[in-house]
């Protein structure tokens, strides 16, 4: 090649360097602002459900933040893993087993680590929540497209009103689950299997039903990886579905060091007649109302607060439903959500009707995702449902209406 042909090729490269510099400077704010004020929406909706609840003067209290859940959190924390048979004079079914080996432990190891700090156990399950909530939205953003766009902003804007936003904050470990449960999308999203396995398997820690991002990546894995062959597949498939089911696996082993029996956690959950239940029952019983024949079992008042929830979230699985087979053919991310919605929609109206719904459809929250590809009045519809839908719950939390 001439030189005459090499000097305006490297000019050429030069310039577009720039360009990639000057975007990069431009990415970071880009990247890391919308989340922080997407916190600070999710922040105003609570203190909107707290000033209706005439609590906001206690928003500072972790006890303000903690349910009954939250309590068994803090023990896990403070006092490792309890196992026992229940007394008879509660009301389980006889025979049955409680403790705190029904709940995971990553959370309360979280909160354990501030608590040595100096904060109380509750203040440490709230900043912890806090932390995580703000990772959620940052992981949420990246999987979105961290651009400028209204599409964009609308869909974090979602995010950031998600049904069961309370729960994101409060002493559970839902942000936590969906922080690692979008990791596992993102990476992959990018073909990083094993990052996928480990992220999956850290939500397997985190919460109930974080395993079923065992069969989420069981599916997915192997169906978006286009052009490979047969072998690549199983191995891609081994390395996230496989690194997740060893995670669940060595989680059981844990219970059976901590508490003496690997079916701990199935045994304490046992209680709540949790398992196999008819979905459509169980969806239906927020609407109709519904009384288990089983007079150890009883559905879960708090379930019925919100309708609505149940309503905005059937609306949101079926137009990621709808967006994701539309987008099939081209786009990988779509397909991984999809399967995920679904999973994760249909695995706790399968569980029972003690189980908390409204605390579990918060896990549907990667379905934003999607999302960003409707019309703008169509987002802003969803954005206005889901504050309304997210003020109302917070709301029935503060006034401990719900668990």
């Amino acid at each position: 090649m001439a030189l005459r042909d090499v000097e305006p090729a490297a000019a050429e490269l030069a310039e577009v360097g720039s360009a990639v510099v000057e975007r990069q400077k431009i990415f970071w704010p880009v990247r890391f602002a919308p989340p922080l004020l997407a916190l600070f929406y999710s922040y105003a909706l609570l203190v909107l459900g707290a000033r209706r609840a005439q609590v906001a003067n206690h928003l500072f209290s972790g006890w303000t933040w903690a349910r009954y859940d939250s309590g068994l959190y803090a023990s896990i924390a403070e006092h490792g893993y309890t196992f026992f048979r229940c007394p008879a004079k509660e009301a389980w079914p006889p025979g049955s087993w409680c403790g705190t080996t029904g709940w995971m432990p990553l959370y309360p190891w979280t909160m354990e680590l501030l608590h040595r700090c100096g904060l109380s156990i509750f203040a440490a399950g709230v900043v912890v929540s806090a932390i995580l909530s703000y990772f959620v939205l940052l992981t949420a953003w990246t999987l979105i497209g961290p651009e400028l766009r209204i599409g964009h902003l609308t869909a974090l804007a979602l995010a950031a009103s998600f049904p069961g936003l309370v729960y994101f904050y409060a002493v559970f470990p839902i942000s936590m689950v969906v922080l690692f449960a979008l990791l596992a999308i993102l990476a992959l999203d990018r073909r990083r299997y094993l990052l996928a396995g480990l992220a999956a398997a850290a939500a397997s820690w985190s919460y109930a039903t974080g395993f079923v991002l065992i069969p989420v990546l069981a599916a997915a894995a192997p169906l978006t990886d286009w052009g490979s062959s047969i072998w690549n597949r199983a191995k891609h498939t081994m390395e996230s579905a496989g690194v997740a089911l060893a995670g669940f696996l060595a989680l059981l082993a844990g219970f059976w060091w901590w508490a003496g029996n690997w079916q701990a956690f199935f045994l304490d959950q046992a209680k709540y007649g949790n398992g196999i239940h008819n979905p459509v029952t169980e969806f239906l019983a927020p609407f109709i109302g519904f009384v288990s024949p089983d007079k150890y079992v009883s559905l879960n008042k708090g379930y019925q607060v919100h309708a609505a929830q149940a309503q905005e979230v059937l609306v949101l699985v079926l137009v990621v439903l709808a967006v994701g087979v539309a987008y099939t053919v081209r786009d990988r991310l779509s397909i991984i959500v999809a399967i995920y919605t679904v999973c994760f929609w249909i695995v706790p109206l399968l569980q029972g009707p003690e189980l908390s719904r409204y605390r579990s459809e918060a896990l549907l929250l990667p379905c934003v995702v999607l999302l960003r590809r409707l019309p703008i009045p169509v987002q802003l519809v969803l954005v206005a449902i889901s504050s309304w839908v997210a003020v109302g719950l917070s709301v029935a939390f503060f006034r401990v209406a719900i668990v």
